[in-house]
């Protein structure tokens, strides 16, 4: 119902979304052996690379390793609070827009 009345209403007004208070709470589930297996399955990316084409498995690849670093050392029970509390942030964009990290 609020999007309805907000869509009726748009032509009065701008709305635009910030993240000004972040993630209130992540829930890591799963065990620390099955975060170590996903990364171990993620190793692997780099052969599903076209040769001659893009390296986007490799690049996902080397993207992805460092975030399940966290979350197996998450699993584990020792959190890197200041990884958490970046993993998603709001970045300037210079005299551009602003950026999701």
């Amino acid at each position: 119902a609020s999007v309805t009345i907000m869509s009726t209403l748009e032509s009065y007004f701008e709305y635009e979304c910030a993240l000004s208070c972040g993630i209130p709470e992540v829930t890591l589930e799963g065990t620390p052996e099955d975060w170590r297996i996903l990364r171990a399955k993620i190793e692997k990316l780099h052969n599903y690379d076209i040769k001659g084409k893009s390296q986007d498995m490799s690049k996902w690849q080397n993207l992805l390793i460092p975030l399940m670093d966290e979350f197996v050392k998450s699993a584990e029970g020792n959190p890197d609070l200041t990884f958490w509390d970046n993993i998603c942030s709001e970045k300037g964009g210079g005299s551009g827009p602003t950026y999701l990290s």
